[in-house]
């Protein structure tokens, strides 16, 4: 096949640039940077090589570019628009599209192009054209709206749905009830004493005529019901019935339609052709089902039909049905197969999204040439193990890509950031992905008023989004990404089993669909999954093989191969039910020199019915090669067989008798993806904790020398600070912000040289940038506001001009300052809250832009020049305040047919009674001093835990109280590290802050430090007269400005949610862990004295949903220390624990309190503030 050959092309390709790749580095010369290595008496010889290919992103293919769906509405475009918006792709920085014609647009009828016609066809021509010419790619739809169907598509080759309906009656009696009026495929009497008839040839006009023998009987009536779904969302020509996902044939009329379209097609033909996920509704049977059953699985299921209606023993019935959801499976695999291979005749690949199919998704994934996943709402770590279902087809296919359609429904329209697609894009990226597809941009011609056309579902990540202005800065991370996740081989040591059979041996239901929306009900709760987070949690990559792929595996020299994929371990997770041959694979790759992992017990029976009791002694037999394994190590058991070995256990334990290496910076909450490279390896990691990591981590594969790569900046690379401990592992230093990704690349015998990776350390105090700002909206609408001059950061919204609340665009902030009187080799510009990208300039260089959290960037100390400065900094919002605007005045933009535009849950939009959404830059602008650190020359510092809050917590005025604070450094190990109590009594979450007690914690506060927050007991009262220390009520945005009537100085005052953010923030920009504590409860009891006050519906609930938001650790001490109260009894509360008045404790109440704090932290998860307990306080 062509296909086959242009692989091969691509093989001897990618085979000469890898060695020209290493030629350059041997050949190159240059001073070498050793690194410092524990292991120094063993001797190098080492290759070196200067630098500049190693330390640079490969050159961008039109495949390392994000691409996106684009929505052609109506089919209603032009040669003039479609270049238009083509180039404007191009240089937004996408690879590519891929086409999907849809449902029209209302008032534009007479732009609508019928599809496939002529007429259509040369505007897909012009559209290949015009890519081919901007260096995009284009990929086609196999039809319109989706999935596969149209107009072509008859009663004979429609998607049909099994109707199952029984009926009982008694000897002598007949059916009065009419049939379903639908074509009976199948109706049989079966008695209670095993007798069964054939009445097919009884029914006639829906009527049995039949009358039933003596005894009881149950008729089964197997109906088919045709025409059980449209096409969703057509475009103008492909309206029409959906087409049998389980007949070849079908589908074979089906794309008959195409074939002859495509007879005289004048352009580059489109690169993939592209099916969406499984929503053929229904579609649950196919015509000649009972004939394609018995060849495929061995037995007459007519001969079994009370089975599948769910009648007689579960157990049969469970097999029969895991028959029926197997025969499904292999029907739409061949189904996809046969669409690849049409594919290929125009050598064009296929694109497939396998999920929501009843089908083994290994499978069928693998049955396209590029396996697609997508992210649909939910985006965090649950979804890793779903997203891997593609990608690992992909590298057991030995495919290049594993694409995504990526980003529908993120959030709701217009009101998703750049900065949560960046995550979500981390978190295909660790799912395997490495092909982006965009969902996506509509079409919109240059006429159509603003917002222009509009798909249903979010993201609209096109030129009318919102987010183009910025794209750029995002497409660009994206390529550099790709460009290595595209490169080289994957690297993953473990092969772990689906046992999918399991799933299917189901007595509940019939038909069995596994969808992205229902993860919860199919795969979150099997034992697959739990292995499969456990080996992600743990560090130890791995693929997901299905039976089918698992029989190609070869071991060969030292590996299991398969794909582009070698592998030491074979998992099998708890299952119950597993083929002979499938187990028989497994011995025979264990014999070769394989290590097959049991999780548990090995499995003890056979799927399905047929021959059940033959296959059954056959995998006993197999099951005996085992022998008597003896039990090593407390929880595995192990058996040499052949040159390799089985092991039945504990997961975790085998995983570590087996030798592999795990890759420990998951520990630290790194997210790693791990691929080789011709002279060592690449790492993509990406921060998922909410702290700063700052620290040697180990890497489970040797290397000599590192790079490190910044995606976000294209010239952000260095060598990496590398040692070797005495055991010979490699650890690599890393510096990255909680959400930031770095790519680690590294070589095994090369001496990399060249500049190394800029490390740094605090060097002095932040110097917040103040005075006045100057403020012009230079891009975006509907009108520009007035420029203005502040010295206050404020949202534009929240300013006197009527055009500001609803101004969507870019606003230039500029600001003079003279440079700090401070020495830095580094300044970190800090820029705080942006709403919601920033591109940032210094005395008119341009920095680069600023997408997602922290809103920071580093600089070289040369870039600030003595005396005055200019920072100017672009902020682009998001375009929700003008949809807003839009459907406040009634203004008519919702102009589609079909769905229209929804919401996010799929009712009218309307966004007339969205809130304003905050816009600009809202600062702290700071300025941060850093030096060069050098990580070989790191001491250990033993950390700090501060303490901050009221009296509550520190009192050392008056006799007889004590806070908890004091008593709290008894738990804590004062040798490895210190306690330092900074609360005062009588201060607020506002008043620790405006006083200064809070800028002199930070002046001390390092990286690697810990922070506990405590406020709420002084955050009442009056917010200006007296001493003023309340806070506004709740966690919102809030704030009133108020004259204190002490000072008559003006202060504003925001919430105490606020507050608590601030004192974060600001700790976790520092690199340290804040912990935030519910305020300790006072002695007030409800009127029984039973139970004492809480504050969870004020300033303890308060404190939960900051911390909760935040994604920082959290102690309800409220609600620990109020449970301890009721225990002992308000008498003892109120004799021992308190003195003087219902809320300082005395030294015996403070001590109760720290203790049950103490045992609190030691419950944290993953807290490490718990290590420095005492050990007799440790539950470790």
């Amino acid at each position: 096949m062509r296909l086959d050959k242009i692989a091969r092309q691509l093989k001897l390709l990618f085979a000469v640039f890898l060695l020209g790749f290493a030629l350059l580095h041997c050949l190159s010369v240059g001073a070498v940077a050793q690194p410092q290595d524990a292991a120094a008496d063993k001797p190098l010889n080492r290759d070196r090589a200067e630098d500049k290919s190693a330390l640079s992103w490969p050159k961008p293919t039109v495949e390392n570019r994000p691409w996106t769906r684009w929505w052609w509405l109506g089919s209603a475009v032009d040669k003039e628009n479609l270049t238009a918006q083509l180039t404007q792709f191009r240089q937004g920085g996408l690879g590519g599209v891929e086409i999907c014609p849809i449902y029209g647009v209302k008032g534009y009828e007479d732009r609508h192009i019928e599809f496939l016609t002529p007429r259509w066809m040369q505007m897909l021509a012009h559209t290949t054209q015009e890519a081919k010419r901007l260096d995009l790619g284009v990929d086609l739809t196999t039809g319109t709206g989706w999935p596969f169907g149209g107009p072509g598509v008859t009663d004979e080759t429609t998607s049909v749905a099994v109707s199952l309906t029984h009926y009982d009656l008694q000897g002598g009696g007949r059916l009065e009830e009419t049939l379903p009026n639908m074509p009976m495929q199948y109706v049989a009497a079966v008695a209670g004493d095993g007798r069964r008839i054939d009445l097919t040839d009884k029914v006639r006009n829906r009527r049995l005529e039949w009358q039933a023998p003596q005894g009881q009987w149950r008729i089964y009536a197997v109906g088919l019901r045709n025409r059980v779904q449209r096409v969703k969302r057509a475009a103008p020509g492909g309206e029409g019935y959906v087409v049998d996902p389980y007949s070849t044939k079908a589908l074979d009329q089906y794309l008959g339609v195409f074939d002859k379209a495509f007879e005289d097609f004048e352009g580059p033909m489109p690169r993939a052709r592209f099916h969406d996920s499984f929503e053929y509704y229904n579609a649950t049977w196919t015509r000649d089902f009972f004939e394609v059953f018995k060849t495929l699985r061995g037995y007459e299921l007519r001969d079994h039909i009370e089975l599948l209606f769910g009648d007689g023993d579960k157990e049969m019935v469970a097999r029969v049905k895991s028959d029926y959801r197997r025969t499904i499976s292999d029907l739409h695999v061949a189904y996809i197969e046969h669409w690849t291979q049409w594919s290929h005749r125009y050598h064009s690949l296929s694109r497939n999204q396998a999920h929501g199919a009843p089908a083994n998704l290994i499978d069928l994934y693998a049955a396209a040439d590029i396996p697609e996943t997508e992210i649909f709402r939910t985006v965090d770590q649950r979804q890793i193990p779903m997203l891997k279902f593609s990608s690992s087809a992909a590298h057991l296919a030995g495919k290049p890509y594993a694409s995504s359609e990526s980003f529908t429904w993120l959030g709701e329209h217009f009101q998703t950031s750049l900065a949560e697609i960046k995550a979500a894009t981390d978190l295909l990226f660790l799912g395997g992905v490495n092909h982006l597809f965009f969902h996506g941009i509509p079409y919109s011609p240059q006429d159509a008023p603003w917002p222009g056309w509009q798909f249903y579902a979010s993201v609209n990540m096109g030129p009318n989004g919102g987010l183009w202005r910025d794209m750029p800065a995002y497409t660009a991370y994206v390529t550099r990404c790709q460009s290595i996740l595209q490169s080289g081989t994957p690297d993953n040591e473990v092969l772990l089993y689906w046992p999918v059979e399991d799933l299917w041996h189901n007595e509940e239901g019939l038909w069995m669909a596994m969808t992205i929306h229902n993860q919860d009900k199919w795969l979150w709760t099997s034992p697959f999954y739990q292995t499969a987070i456990t080996l992600w949690g743990k560090g130890y990559p791995a693929d997901y093989v299905s039976k089918r792929l698992l029989g190609k595996a070869r071991w060969v020299e030292g590996a299991v191969v398969l794909g582009s994929g070698r592998y030491q371990v074979v998992i099998v997770p708890p299952c119950r039910v597993m083929s002979p041959e499938t187990l028989e694979k497994l011995i025979s790759l264990t014999r070769d020199g394989a290590t097959v992992l049991f999780v548990d017990a090995p499995p003890q029976d056979v799927p399905g019915l047929f021959d059940r009791d033959n296959r059954r002694e056959q995998l006993h037999r197999v099951l005996r090669t085992l022998g008597d394994v003896g039990r090593q190590g407390g929880s595995v058991w192990q058996k040499n067989i052949g040159s390799g070995r089985v092991m039945v256990g504990e997961l975790e334990k085998m995983l570590t008798a087996s030798g592999l290496m795990r890759e420990t910076g998951a520990d630290k909450g790194l997210g790693i993806v791990r691929r080789s490279h011709p002279q060592g390896h690449h790492y993509f990691l990406v921060n998922l904790s909410n702290k700063p990591l700052d620290d040697w981590i180990t890497l489970a594969r040797p290397a000599h020398s590192a790079v490190l790569m910044d995606p976000m900046f294209e010239d952000r690379t260095g060598l990496a600070a590398v040692r070797h401990t005495s055991d010979g592992q490699t650890q690599v230093y890393l510096q990255m912000q909680p959400g930031q990704s770095l790519i680690v690349r590294t070589f095994a015998d090369l001496a990399v040289t060249g500049p190394s990776w800029c490390y740094t350390q605090p060097a002095d105090s932040s110097h917040t940038l103040n005075g006045t700002w100057r403020v012009e909206f230079i891009d975006g609408g509907p009108t520009l506001p007035q420029p203005f001059e502040t010295t206050d950061l404020v949202s534009w919204t929240k300013r006197d001009d009527p055009h500001a609340e609803c101004f969507a665009g870019t606003a230039r902030y500029t600001l003079k300052f003279d440079r700090p009187d401070a020495t830095a080799d580094v300044w970190r510009l800090e820029l705080g809250k942006v709403c919601h990208s920033a591109k940032v300039f210094i005395n008119g260089s341009c920095l680069g832009t600023l997408i997602c959290e922290p809103y920071a960037i580093d600089m070289d100390a040369s870039r600030l020049q003595a005396g005055q400065n200019t920072l100017v900094v672009e902020v682009t919002n998001l375009a929700a305040n003008r949809i807003r605007d839009l459907d406040r005045r009634g203004v008519n933009w919702k102009y589609f047919y079909d769905i229209n535009i929804v919401n996010v849950d799929y009712k009218p939009f309307d966004a007339s009674d969205w809130p304003l959404q905050d816009s600009g830059l809202l600062g702290p602008v700071k300025l941060v001093p850093l030096g060069a650190l050098d990580p070989h020359t790191i001491i250990a510092r033993k950390p700090t835990l501060y303490i901050i809050g009221d009296s509550t917590v520190r009192n050392v005025t008056t006799p007889g109280q004590w806070g908890w604070g004091e008593p709290l450094t008894e738990w804590f190990d004062d040798q490895r590290i210190t306690v330092v109590n900074r609360a005062l009594g009588g201060r607020s979450s506002r008043t620790f802050l405006t006083e200064g007690l809070w800028d002199a914690v930070l002046r001390d506060l390092k990286a690697g430090d810990f922070v506990l927050i405590q406020f709420g007991h002084n955050d009442g009262g009056s917010l200006y007269q007296g001493r003023a220390r309340a806070s506004l009520k709740g966690i919102g945005e809030q704030t009133e400005d108020v004259i204190l009537e002490a000072t008559g100085k003006p202060e504003t005052v925001h919430t105490y949610g606020w507050y608590l953010r601030r004192y974060i923030r600001d700790a976790k920009a520092k690199g340290a862990i804040p912990i935030v504590l519910s305020l300790v409860p006072r002695n007030i009891w409800n009127e029984d004295q039973t139970q004492v006050i809480r504050a969870a519906d004020s300033y303890g609930g308060w404190a939960e949903q900051v911390a909760r938001q935040e994604g920082v650790y959290f102690i309800d001490l409220n609600d620990i220390v109020a449970r301890r109260y009721e225990q002992v009894g308000p008498e003892t509360v109120g004799n021992v624990y308190f003195g003087r008045d219902h809320t300082h404790t005395t030294p015996a109440g403070a001590a109760v309190t720290a203790k049950l704090l103490a045992e609190a932290i030691d419950k944290l998860q993953d807290c490490p503030l718990k290590q420095y307990l005492k050990p007799q306080n440790s539950g470790h």
